[in-house]
Parts: C-alpha cells; sequence; structure tokens
C-alpha cells in the first residue's frame, strides 16, 4: 500500500470535482456539487478494543499502517455522514465532537443511533436508518439496504454472536446504502455477509468489502459478477499489522477469486480500482 494522500484541499477545493475519496478502512467521503456524504468515516485513534461498546477485546490492535487521508479537525462540511453498524471501525466517537460542530445530519441503524446519542450527539442531529425506506435530497437519493453483519447470522466459525446475542430485529444492527445520483448509484453494503437480495440492486460503483468476517473475497466476487458495477473500489483492508481476522482479505485475493471462479469472463465493462488511502474515483 502506498503512502498516504492528504485529500483536504482537493475535497474542499471551490469548484472542485465531484468524486468518491477512500478514507482507509470502510470509509468514504463523496462529494456531490456543494455537498458532501460520509460513509462510516474512522478518521481518528481506536480505542483499545475494536468492539469498544462490547466491553469484550477480540485479537489486539497492533500498528497502524497508514495515517488518515482526512483527519478529524480538517472536516470542513459534512452535510450527511450515514454509519453502517456500530463497531468502531465504523463509528469513530472520535469524530462525534466535530460532527456536532458541524452540525451534520447522522443516520444510522437504531442500535447504531443509540450509541450516538449516549456519546453526547444532540437528537435532532440523529436519525434511524430504516430498511425499506429511504432519504430524498436536491440532487440523491438514499436507499436504506438490508445487511446481516457476519456477528449477528453466524456466517464463519470466528462469528461474534456474542455481539448481538440479545438482538431481536436484526434490521436494527446494520445496514448498507445505495446513494442514487446523476453519475449512477453509489453502494455501499457494509458489513455484510452474501444476501440474494443484494443481487438484484443496480449498482454502478461498489465499495465493495472484503474482509475475512463479512463477504470475503469469494462471495465479494460473487456479488460482483451479480451487479455487474461499472467500477469496484475493495475497501475494510491494510490498516493494520498484523491483520486480525475481521480485517483479513486483500484486493489481489479479490482479483484471484474473480479470475479463478471464471467470474471475470463476465465483467468487460467492469473496472477494479485498488486505491491507497485518500484515493479517488472521479464520478461522470
Amino acid at each position: 500500500m502506498g503512502p498516504v494522500r492528504k485529500i483536504r484541499k482537493e475535497l474542499y477545493a471551490p469548484d472542485g470535482p465531484d468524486g468518491i475519496w477512500w478514507l482507509g478502512n470502510a470509509g468514504f467521503a463523496i462529494r456531490l456539487g456543494n455537498g458532501y456524504i460520509f460513509i462510516d468515516p474512522c478518521v481518528t485513534k481506536w480505542a483499545d478494543t475494536p468492539y469498544a461498546s462490547s466491553g469484550k477485546l477480540v485479537g489486539s490492535t497492533k500498528t497502524r499502517l497508514h495515517e488518515f487521508p482526512l483527519e478529524a479537525d480538517e472536516f470542513e462540511r459534512a452535510d450527511l455522514v450515514l454509519y453502517t453498524h456500530d463497531h468502531s471501525d465504523h463509528l469513530d466517537r472520535g469524530l462525534l465532537p466535530r460532527l456536532v460542530e458541524l452540525r451534520s445530519e447522522i443516520w444510522a441503524p437504531e442500535r447504531c443511533v443509540q450509541s450516538i446519542l449516549e456519546e453526547g450527539v444532540p437528537e435532532e442531529q440523529v436519525y434511524v436508518a430504516r430498511v425499506g425506506s429511504s432519504l430524498r435530497k436536491d440532487n440523491y437519493v438514499v436507499e436504506f439496504i438490508r445487511a446481516r453483519h457476519a456477528s449477528v447470522g453466524g456466517s464463519c466459525d470466528l462469528d461474534l454472536k456474542w455481539y448481538y446475542q440479545d438482538v431481536q430485529d436484526q434490521d436494527a444492527c446494520s445496514c448498507g446504502y445505495l446513494v442514487k445520483t446523476r453519475y449512477g448509484n453509489i453502494y455501499h453494503p457494509g458489513d455484510t455477509y452474501y444476501l440474494q437480495e443484494l443481487s438484484k440492486l443496480e449498482v454502478d460503483y461498489l465499495l465493495l468489502p472484503v474482509n475475512d468476517t463479512n463477504l470475503g473475497v469469494g462471495f465479494a466476487a460473487l456479488l460482483t459478477s451479480e451487479l455487474k458495477p461499472r467500477v469496484v473500489i475493495p475497501c475494510h483492508y491494510g490498516m493494520y499489522d498484523p491483520p486480525s481476522f475481521w480485517r483479513g482479505g486483500h484486493p489481489v485475493e479479490y482479483l484471484a477469486a474473480l479470475v479463478n471462479r471464471g467470474y471475470w469472463t463476465s465483467l468487460p465493462h467492469t473496472d477494479i480500482m485498488a486505491l491507497r488511502p485518500g484515493g479517488k474515483v472521479l464520478l461522470g
């Protein structure tokens, strides 16, 4: 992974281009005109336990492999912030005070909303993202898409069932986001294992977690072959060394799965963009 690209100047440049910037891990910034959408921005140092609200430590955090492309105090605007769930590698509690200052509009699944409110964010800034509903803005629409975190459903032997063991409504735990724009549809599945219903989505830009405890590289490749997006940006890898099991997976393994499983020949119009932190894909 190359050196991080610092993105504050280009992201917030007057009359700058519309695009998607990778913030590292599963975080993204999206610029649409003069508006800014952030999905799972993780831009401050994590707590010692990646699943801080559980009170349990799974694995250990070692060396961070890169700086943050955009530090918390460099956020100038964050009109809409979307969180897929409340694990600390997605919900960055250290960023929340800055989002309060910016009066950002924050959407998240119900359980995640509870975690955000517990951090002192005013209720008027936080909204529940309910699967099957949508949010309409002037120049885009956000649809809230079902997700099933491996920690809920038990898709692998290293399943973290204890985290969500008391949950009856799994839609309250996690979700994905489909952002419909004039450039096409941008889809972030969040942390989810494979669901057949996801294959029916119309997706142009796929922000694709490839880590082992969710889709993993195999199901990530399968979903890619079904959606046939114009652009894929692999994510949820490469932030810490050594990689803990929930952050295993790499774009090279994902590409190998596409080829070895015979999916690649069905994707003549799909570009795979493995970005360094702060890398961008222009929309258009």
